[in-house]
């Protein structure tokens, strides 16, 4: 008896526990962070971890290897090179006469349109059962021109009104306290910033839900 009540304790918290994604940006620590969420555990999916370093790898046969395999991609890349210079020389000049892209802005722009599009088909498949945590979404707008910034604020804030749209018709979004979502332009600042805080879930019995609702649905069509 104690065995089963053990056994469905286990099998209770398993099916309790919460699996999702943490999308974390921050233009000040660098590249976007993404963790994979199993109950209370947060294991980093990007940036990949550097590679340990193996004693193993470094034998003289490996070494050959490698230094063979890395004079071949030289001499590949001394061929190409010779052959595209003239190229790069025409480029080169036309891009002087093209005004730098807004690299930041549209970035940031891609971003939350990859967000927006991952929510959109996470809530078309998961429904009612999935959970979305907001925790920041902080973008501050600016760039070395104030027309500039000016465009970029209203492209921006149409992007996020966008997201946050698809995430409130889905009704089923967690904020807090510390809850921080806001767009503003700042025409004394040349750089673009951004920290958004973003999580998706669900809970494992979910699974079942949706099976016995699929099963469910194709037995009615066959009555």
């Amino acid at each position: 008896m104690k065995a089963l009540i053990i056994i469905a304790f286990i099998l209770t918290l398993i099916l309790t526990l919460r699996v999702g994604a943490r999308i974390q940006v921050n233009t000040a620590s660098g590249e976007p962070i993404v963790k994979l969420i199993i109950g209370f555990l947060r294991i980093p999916i990007l940036p990949a971890k550097e590679k340990r370093l193996k004693l193993s790898d470094y034998t003289i046969e490996k070494l050959r290897k490698a230094e063979a395999r890395e004079a071949a991609k030289k001499a590949a890349a001394e061929e190409k090179k010779a052959a595209k210079k003239h190229d790069k020389q025409v480029k080169s000049t036309k891009a002087q006469t093209i005004p730098p892209e807004e690299k930041p802005e549209r970035d940031i722009l891609g971003l939350i349109g990859k967000i927006t599009r991952v929510a959109k088909v996470a809530i078309a498949r998961f429904g009612h059962h999935l959970r979305f945590d907001l925790g920041k979404l902080v973008i501050i707008v600016a760039s070395p021109d104030a027309a500039t910034t000016a465009v970029q604020y209203g492209a921006i804030v149409g992007a996020v009104q966008c997201l946050l749209t698809a995430l409130y018709e889905h009704d089923r979004v967690k904020t807090t306290n510390k809850t921080e979502i806001r767009v503003e332009p700042d025409f004394t600042s040349e750089k673009l910033t951004a920290d958004i805080d973003i999580s998706f879930s669900f809970r494992i019995w979910n699974f079942f839900d949706l099976g016995i609702r699929a099963l469910t649905a194709f037995l009615k069509s066959n009555e």
